[in-house]
């Protein structure tokens, strides 16, 4: 996907990616990037935003950055996300700036935890938070959830304050895998 060099993406789950072959230190192939990977230049660079997101079960052979890899001219804004589970790392080569996000690993940056997130299914929708996550109302305390615990939609063993939860499924629009009807 070529998104430009002001990318924006909100609410996605990256998932099963195996990276982008490209030639590296001469002719020297490498395989980065298993779930995104950016690329800029040195007149216009690239930025990468990622909010509510779940990058997770990439897989970057040889280079790093299973969940992100970026080049010498790429920088990441990232918040509110979850970056687990990838190979063999989460974050190769771009300067990033993470905040209220979930690193394996863990890095610097306000509101940062590196906790195992606890993801589950439920029908069709993976990469949940299951109840009792550290990642249930651990997102941007500025941002609030689209639904929440008292909402006639949301289960009763479900507990999740108006804070923002971390992850692709924690923002404006989280209630979207409530089965519809009451409850």
């Amino acid at each position: 996907m070529d998104e430009g060099a002001g990318s924006v993406l909100e609410g996605l789950t990256v998932t099963g990616g195996h990276g982008t072959d490209v030639k590296r230190w001469g002719d020297v192939p490498s395989t980065v990037g298993g779930g995104l990977f950016c690329v800029g230049s040195f007149r216009d660079g690239s930025v990468l935003s990622l909010n509510h997101c779940t990058i997770t079960e990439n897989i970057a052979f040889v280079g790093g950055g299973g969940a992100v890899h970026g080049d010498l001219f790429s920088e990441a804004w990232i918040v509110n996300s979850i970056l687990w589970g990838n190979s063999p790392d989460e974050i190769a080569e771009c300067e990033s700036n993470l905040s209220y996000s979930d690193i394996r690993g863990g890095w610097p940056g306000d509101g940062n935890i590196d906790i195992e997130p606890g993801l589950l299914s439920v029908g069709r929708y993976h990469h949940l938070l299951a109840p009792g996550s550290p990642c249930i109302d651990a997102g941007d305390p500025w941002a609030d959830d689209g639904i929440f615990d008292w909402h006639s939609r949301w289960p009763v063993w479900y507990p999740s304050g108006a804070r923002s939860d971390m992850g692709a499924f924690g923002g404006p629009s989280n209630g979207l895998w409530l089965p519809r009807g009451g409850g």
